[in-house]
């Protein structure tokens, strides 16, 4: 069946149907009648001057209803009120001045100075002891050299982005700037006895979970510290990626990486850290600190390196959720200014002397 033919209207009923001469319906005259009536009486009506200004002041007083009406009608602005419980200071000026750079140094000169000799005379011992503590008969015999390459090939790889590591010597997808800095079998014997610490000095007592790490840790930890800081810092935490089978790995679902390692980190408003701490779990507080909490601690240990009676800016958030646990009074009398957040609402401020 024609669709239009099934939805439209039939044909006879689209037809205009003709009214005969012979009908007796009046109401055609009638209304014929009535219109031609009020035609007659606007012609013949004529208004005078006080009508005229009545109708006038008609129209305005209705104009200005209708504004009144729009006035109204118009949404008005949120304002912010200040909480009963916030105590805002004057904000204090800050003492320090950042150094200025007169010399731009390379990539390579900023990756050394985190890098530096030391640390990696550290690696290279530590993971020939181990590839001999392995096999006594399959020496490992890396070098600084060879230490630097597969470093570089390391930071080369996470830029470039294969799936697999050996796709970079494959014929198919083969990288020459990896492929000829290096062998396969060379790479993937220093990747399996890569160490930075002796296992066999862990002793029973310690029960420290980053100790095959731990002397790269403190060595990155020092270097960061001594960057100059800024005058605005905040404490936060941060997740590394990894989704391998470690005691450490935490799930934070509120975070774009859910699975991997939590670090928190004192950085500054341009992104430079300057302290960093991995979580492994409960941490004894150092006696010169005071105990605030658990999220109080983090915020305190983070906190030390800050250069003293300079009136640093500290900022955090979602760490501390009790503000009193923050009003802590040290020996060393340096005059911080915190910023918590709390419920991500309420902003107070806190003189902190630690």
């Amino acid at each position: 069946m024609d669709t239009r033919q099934f939805y439209g209207r039939k044909e006879h009923d689209r037809a205009v149907r003709v009214i005969p001469s012979d009908s007796e319906d009046s109401e055609l005259e009638e209304s014929e009648n009535e219109d031609s009536e009020v035609e007659e009486s606007h012609e013949d009506w004529i208004p005078e001057s006080g009508e005229c200004l009545s109708l006038d002041n008609d129209t305005e007083s209705e104009d200005e209803d209708e504004d009144d009406v729009e006035e109204v009608d118009v949404p008005r602005l949120p304002r912010w009120r200040t909480p009963h419980n916030a105590h805002f200071n004057a904000c204090p000026e800050w003492q320090d001045l950042l150094p200025k750079s007169d010399d731009i140094m390379s990539p390579l000169q900023y990756f050394k100075q985190f890098f530096s000799e030391d640390i990696l005379e550290v690696i290279v011992e530590q993971s020939n002891l181990y590839a001999i503590q392995c096999d006594a008969n399959k020496p490992l015999n890396l070098t600084i050299k060879e230490l630097e390459q597969f470093l570089g090939i390391v930071v080369y790889m996470s830029l470039f982005g294969l799936p697999g590591t050996r796709m970079f010597w494959n014929k198919a997808c083969r990288v020459s700037q990896v492929a000829d800095t290096m062998t396969l079998n060379r790479w993937e014997a220093i990747k399996k006895h890569l160490h930075f610490n002796n296992n066999e000095e862990r002793q029973e007592d310690n029960n420290d979970p980053l100790h095959k790490i731990r002397p790269l840790v403190t060595h990155l930890t020092s270097k960061l510290t001594s960057i100059p800081m800024s005058e605005k810092l905040a404490v936060d935490e941060q997740m590394v990626p990894f989704k391998g089978r470690n005691r450490l790995k935490q799930y934070l679902p509120s975070k774009p990486k859910k699975w991997g390692y939590k670090i928190l980190v004192l950085a500054g408003s341009d992104g430079v850290p300057y302290n960093l701490e991995i979580y492994t779990g409960r941490v004894v507080q150092p006696p010169e600190l005071a105990d605030v909490g658990a999220s109080g601690n983090v915020v305190l240990r983070l906190a030390q390196p800050i250069p003293k009676h300079k009136k640093y800016k500290v900022f955090f958030r979602q760490l501390v959720y009790e503000c009193p646990s923050c009003a802590y009074t040290g020996s060393a009398g340096n005059s911080l200014h915190w910023y918590c957040s709390w419920q991500q609402t309420t902003r107070c401020q806190l003189d902190v002397r630690c």
